[in-house]
């Protein structure tokens, strides 16, 4: 959190840190799962790339808009994942394009 908001404009309990540790294990266990199905990322690029932006505007971006963010050091995320979301959109846009020389 003090990486990313101002000092003082946020108060952490024992909840915001159980619901902070669980999203965490749920984006590592997103993480396994595009790691175990990248050779198969044509069938999944669409749903990976809608709930990536989703996650990206409720998250980064919407704090960027909204809440008192630590300025530059909040634009790693919201610039990392404007890439990431425009990475998505090439795959989506360039299927035939897979890196691998046939």
């Amino acid at each position: 959190m003090s990486e990313n908001f101002q000092d003082g404009s946020y108060k952490l309990d024992k909840w915001h840190y159980f619901v902070m540790r669980g999203c965490g294990c749920a984006f590592l266990a997103l993480a396994s799962f595009y790691w175990q199905t990248a050779d198969q990322a044509d069938k999944f690029m669409l749903a990976n790339t809608a709930t990536f932006t989703l996650t990206s505007i409720m998250l980064p971006f919407n704090a960027q808009m909204n809440l008192p963010v630590n300025m530059p050091k909040h634009l790693i995320p919201v610039v990392g994942c404007s890439l990431l979301v425009a990475a998505h959109l090439f795959c989506l846009m360039n299927p035939e394009s897979k890196g691998k020389k046939k």
